[in-house]
């Protein structure tokens, strides 16, 4: 179930303007954890428990591929293949769709979360870099009298 953030320009922007591709990954990573987070809560609450292994298994993963970042919430490889089951069900038993009612009911959640650390990055810092200037210009002397 891919996520794709669509319409939050004031964001877009700010992530075009940044020219160091190492600071422009670290705000895109945490963004992402903070969403995962509340994705993997959901998950945490919906999911079948019988022994309990399936919700331990339950973790987030997220790798890089080139200059992108994907994100995988949900049951380890060890687990996947029972998760799956209770999700889609087999020709014995129905379904529970325990991901799915997740993620409708956290996906708003999960993209304010996201919004809402990567804004405080990117305000984080500016507001070292006006800081970085402020210390510059007062250790050369400028703003004397």
């Amino acid at each position: 179930m891919p996520i794709e953030v669509i319409g939050i320009e004031e964001i877009k922007a700010r992530f075009d303007q940044l020219s160091d591709p190492k600071a422009r990954l670290a705000i895109q990573r945490a963004g992402i954890r903070a969403a995962c987070k509340v994705l993997l809560k959901a998950q945490q609450e919906t999911v079948p428990f019988e022994t309990g292994k399936l919700r331990d298994s339950l973790g987030i993963q997220i790798k890089r591929r080139g200059d992108k970042l994907f994100a995988m919430v949900g049951a380890d490889k060890r687990w996947n293949f029972i998760g799956r089951f209770h999700e889609f069900g087999t020709k014995f038993m129905a379904g529970t769709h325990w991901m799915q009612k997740a993620f409708d009911s956290s996906s708003k959640e999960a993209l304010s979360a996201y919004e809402d650390a990567v804004r405080a990055l990117f305000e984080k810092r500016e507001w070292n870099a006006f800081m970085a200037v402020l210390a510059l210009s007062e250790s050369s002397g400028e703003g004397e009298e």
